[in-house]
């Protein structure tokens, strides 16, 4: 996929998929049906491309702080979250399933952290390893 001047193939690609998923939600069928298949096409499968850029997608939370500051994943990457979406973080729970995006939007946080479970996404930076 080639970047369209201004914009990373990246957002190409996700704008693709979300005219696609337009597209579901025009047709007939089961909300939930709806929902699983807009949550595969926006988070999971645009992952796989990122994952060729070095971020690995397939993560779980290790440890949180109580107010969802920071997070810990397994791979001992620590992750501290934008304040205002904090209050979304404070409730994910050890273990939720995590998929990480590169998010040029944010430069002070420039990641999205997705939990499948909860269907929410983050801003988040990159603090290194422990």
């Amino acid at each position: 996929m080639k970047a369209i001047r201004g914009f990373s193939a990246f957002d190409v690609t996700r704008w693709q998929w979300e005219n696609r998923a337009h597209e579901i939600f025009s047709l007939g069928g089961s909300v939930p049906m709806k929902r699983s298949l807009l949550f595969l096409m926006l988070c999971i499968l645009p992952s796989v491309a990122i994952a060729s850029d070095g971020i690995d997608y397939n993560h779980w939370i290790s440890d949180k702080s109580e107010n969802g500051t920071l997070i810990l994943l397994e791979d001992g990457t620590v992750w501290v979250v934008t304040p205002t979406d904090q209050v979304k973080t404070s409730i994910w729970l050890v273990v939720d399933r995590i998929a990480i995006f590169k998010s040029p939007s944010t430069p002070a946080y420039p990641y999205l952290l997705v939990n499948e479970r909860e269907e929410e996404q983050v801003h988040a930076k990159y603090l290194g390893h422990t």
